[in-house]
């Protein structure tokens, strides 16, 4: 649990030689309760610091040479806020992913989408 800890962000990294902290990886440390509890709220926030206008960007995921949204890991996160309590976070970010989805031009009115640029 300490070796990928990275004190400085309050998110593990993706391993011991890189600097990415990556969506999933956070999002499952929280989802899991594999992390220690004090970490939680911290791992949220890094997270959070991702969020964009139509959802969260994956850190490990560029799309089109742009930071993309990615559904799957952003659904992870969904469940990281969602079983720490942070219900609002949780709900917020379906709002802001899938409610786009469902409402884009761009769309056929589906959250069937793998993922999207986020600019």
């Amino acid at each position: 649990n300490d070796l990928l800890w990275d004190n400085s962000t309050g998110a593990y990294i993706d391993n011991p030689t890189s600097t990415l902290h990556p969506q999933d990886g956070n999002s499952l440390m929280v989802w899991l309760n594999v992390t220690l509890p004090e970490r939680k709220s911290q791992i949220l926030a890094n997270l959070k610091e991702n969020w964009v206008e139509f959802g969260a960007q994956s850190p490990e995921w560029i799309y089109n040479g742009a930071p993309g949204i990615g559904t799957f890991p952003g659904s992870m996160e969904v469940l990281a806020h969602l079983s720490a309590g942070a219900t609002d976070d949780g709900l917020q970010l379906i709002n802001l992913t899938w409610g786009y989805m469902l409402n884009s031009p761009n769309s056929t009115a589906s959250t069937f989408w793998e993922g999207f640029q986020s600019s």
